[in-house]
């Protein structure tokens, strides 16, 4: 039986087995290890059987850009694929089974924009409008909130102050306290959401169309269902931290007082300011232009 367990500890498989019942795992956030799952069960159903000694030659490296690359078509899931092979490595090496990580380093593929840089749009925020009244609420207060998913679902109204929401967020595990300023349309939208119907002891912001609190999964699954109802693009709820960004933006806030609220740099906020805020002050400004010009040609020829 030692043996056995031996053998199987001396193996990936064994491996990422360790990893899900360890603290380390436990640790990151519940939508980090639901997603990272998914990776784990392919890189074990790919690499299960293998010796860890194996990983611990430098030629592992040219097979595992090989299996990213069999994913290719998919970008950003072949970088997946190396990003969590990699950390499972290195929680091998931390126990001190591997000497060397050879899937940190790799380069990745996908060369598509920043998450950061991704956001629903004015347009597509309107169109959200339709959606079922559990999913709109959802959307629109990711939308004047910024949070993840895990704290939107999870938010109480308790958490709501005279001008800010304080709320310790749940994001990699970490516990850290934030405040999100409310801003007169998140106000309206709170007063709101008192207004809905729900069982007795759900004291959270959003409840689902049976007046619970959402599960991580269950708001997913009605999201995605509404998007593709309303004929939205594939953008994800994370998204709508890019459009909060640029609520804020609006509202006149700095990019360091920006930054400070999303966790981002000011280098990321500003490449975001001047990629939407900016760019519609100025088409704004030409159709006014535009408008202007028209109205005095019109009056000169009447």
């Amino acid at each position: 039986m030692a043996n056995r367990s031996t053998a199987k500890a001396n193996t990936i498989a064994g491996l990422a087995t360790t990893w899900r019942a360890s603290a380390a795992w436990k640790s990151m956030a519940e939508s980090t290890r639901t997603q990272w799952s998914y990776v784990l069960d392919e890189i074990v159903k790919k690499w299960g059987q293998i010796p860890l000694s194996i990983f611990d030659d430098r030629r592992i490296r040219a097979k595992i850009i090989a299996w990213r690359d069999d994913a290719a078509d998919t970008p950003r899931k072949a970088d997946y694929r190396v990003q969590v092979l990699s950390a499972l490595l290195s929680y091998g090496r931390n126990l001190g089974l591997l000497t060397y990580n050879f899937g940190e380093g790799i380069p990745g593929i996908y060369k598509g924009g920043q998450r950061a840089e991704i956001i629903w749009t004015l347009n597509e925020v309107t169109i959200w409008q339709n959606a079922p009244v559990p999913v709109r609420d959802a959307a629109n207060l990711a939308r004047l909130t910024g949070l993840r998913r895990s704290d939107l679902i999870a938010i109480p109204f308790e958490a709501v102050g005279t001008h800010s929401i304080v709320w310790r967020t749940s994001k990699s595990g970490k516990r850290a306290v934030v405040q999100i300023p409310i801003l007169p349309r998140l106000r309206e939208l709170i007063e709101d959401l008192k207004q809905r119907n729900r069982v007795d002891g759900a004291t959270t912001l959003l409840v689902n169309s049976h007046g619970q609190p959402w599960t991580a999964n269950g708001l997913t699954s009605s999201f995605t269902d509404a998007r593709e109802a309303l004929g939205l693009p594939p953008k994800r709820l994370h998204d709508f931290r890019g459009t909060f960004a640029t609520e804020l933006c609006r509202a006149g806030l700095t990019n360091q007082e920006i930054a400070r609220i999303m966790g981002w740099t000011e280098a990321q906020v500003d490449a975001l300011r001047r990629l939407y805020v900016d760019e519609e002050a100025v088409v704004m400004a030409i159709g006014q232009r535009i408008a202007a010009q028209a109205a005095v040609k019109s009056s000169v020829k009447s």
